[in-house]
């Protein structure tokens, strides 16, 4: 899912024009796409993943199930990005239009106007700084 975050502002950076912010996406994204793991990814059952998520307390809703499978198909298909990059855009996009609707970055200049140049750009960690903080206590 980086992949697409770096891609949503990849494609905010283009619409705003600014230079920086397209180089350093698409660098980021190259970088994605090289340290992708194919194989993996090819093994990887999305069936499980859904059956790992599902928690008496939180569900993930079916609009985010379809976009996070859809998603994983063109990456799977592609191999990254590859040539097929409008089907990418078009899924980023319409994800972004659904959410937010008239307050979409896509549709709404004022809102992108006022984007600051990263939206969810960095890898998830899940509070990895947290836990290996508490690793060093232990090791030492």
């Amino acid at each position: 899912m980086h992949g697409a975050a770096l891609l949503y502002n990849l494609l905010l950076s283009e619409l705003r024009e600014n230079e920086d912010w397209i180089e350093r996406y698409q660098t980021a994204l190259t970088e994605w796409s090289d340290e992708l793991d194919t194989k993996e990814l090819a093994s990887w059952s999305l069936d499980d993943f859904w059956h790992e998520t599902r928690h008496a307390g939180h569900s993930v809703l079916d609009p985010a199930k379809r976009f996070v499978t859809e998603w994983v198909a063109l990456v799977r298909k592609e191999g990254g990005l590859g040539r097929n990059r409008e089907a990418a855009n078009a899924l980023v996009m319409t994800r972004e239009r659904r959410l937010k609707k008239g307050q979409s970055r896509f549709a709404n200049k004022s809102a992108r106007d006022r984007w600051q140049g990263a939206s969810g750009a960095g890898r998830l960690q899940f509070r990895w700084s947290i836990a290996q903080s508490y690793l060093k206590d232990l090791k030492r």
